[in-house]
């Protein structure tokens, strides 16, 4: 079994992707066997996990002689100049071209994977840089995200068409969304409603999601954006733009996409999803729900989201510990 710890800014309670990522990675890979644990620059308050965590200026850092990660730009650096390491990988996520992260993409004797094709290309394409095969991506824990019978049932019923974002992220994020959806009310007045959440603990995300019938997100930013795949395995399908998104979305199929920063288009979108949605109000007093176009897509997106485990994420981080073994 491996040896293996990946070294970030920080842990706490699962409140970002990365943070998912990284916890999710190394609590499968500990089921597994591995001996796994985690760097930190600053050491977490009264959090248990199931591995160790350490301080990254502890001499269990100085002395590791694993596979190595570094999930953060801060921290790329110093794990691509470990003396002890056997491997040393950095995980891009690829959520800012900020000048400390391209300087990151230049890096040497380290091997880059990615969250998502969209972050692969850019690596390969702008920093010329050589890009493990297996793509380490997100997941869903069909646990905590699933579709509710309840709140399926009573949505399906609504002749208010429901909009959902999440609220606390990047600013244009929720700007463009929400001028989107103030020319959509002056359309449909109180037919459309928008639903902002932020503070809504991890159990009871799915009734979030859920209880909406498009979950919209024109984030600017995201490797692989985890929230839309959230959404999807709720039942609630995903209005997105293409940033890391087109590896688990295909277009007007189990999703609709949107041209980043661009009101008009995210309004035109949105329109025709609620055209959407309002067809099949009628269509299904007579058929069933699954065989309107917005129930068929609902259902082909909650499908698709569930293909998405994070145990996937874990058979792909050991095939790059395989193919770095190649290499070398």
């Amino acid at each position: 079994m491996s040896k293996i710890a990946i070294h970030t800014t920080a842990l706490s309670n699962i409140e970002s992707d990365r943070i998912k990522c990284i916890i999710y990675l190394l609590n499968i890979l500990k089921d597994r066997g591995h001996d796994v644990c985690a760097f930190v620059d600053s050491l977490p308050a009264q959090l248990e996990f199931k591995f160790k965590v350490y301080s990254s200026e502890s001499v269990e850092f100085e002395s590791f002689d694993g596979a190595l990660i570094s999930s953060h730009v801060r921290t790329s650096r110093r794990v691509a100049v470990h003396r002890k390491a056997s491997q040393k990988i950095y995980w891009a996520h690829g959520d800012s071209f900020k000048k400390v992260t391209v300087d990151s993409y230049k890096l040497e004797n380290i091997h880059f994977m990615t969250t998502s094709h969209y972050v692969k290309i850019f690596l390969e394409l702008l920093f010329k840089q050589k890009v493990l095969p297996h793509l380490v991506p997100g997941g869903v824990d069909q646990k905590v995200f699933f579709c509710d019978e309840k709140n399926h049932s009573e949505k399906q019923l609504n002749e208010t068409c429901i909009f959902s974002m999440l609220d606390g992220q990047e600013p244009i994020r929720i700007s463009i969304g929400l001028q989107a959806f103030d020319r959509l009310k002056r359309d449909y007045e109180d037919r459309v409603e928008m639903r902002l959440f932020g503070d809504v603990t991890q159990s009871e995300m799915y009734k979030a999601y859920g209880s909406s019938h498009f979950f919209v997100d024109p984030s600017l930013l995201a490797g692989l954006p985890l929230s839309p795949l959230e959404a999807m395995a709720c039942g609630t399908i995903p209005i997105v733009t293409h940033f890391g998104t087109t590896d688990y979305i295909i277009d007007k199929q189990n999703g609709f996409f949107i041209n980043a920063n661009d009101v008009d288009d995210t309004y035109r979108i949105m329109k025709e999803c609620t055209e959407m949605y309002f067809s099949s109000l009628d269509i299904k007093k007579q058929h069933k729900y699954e065989n309107t176009r917005y129930g068929m897509i609902s259902c082909v997106a909650c499908l698709h989201a569930n293909n998405w485990t994070w145990d996937r994420m874990a058979d792909n981080f050991l095939k790059n510990l395989e193919e770095i073994e190649k290499r070398t």
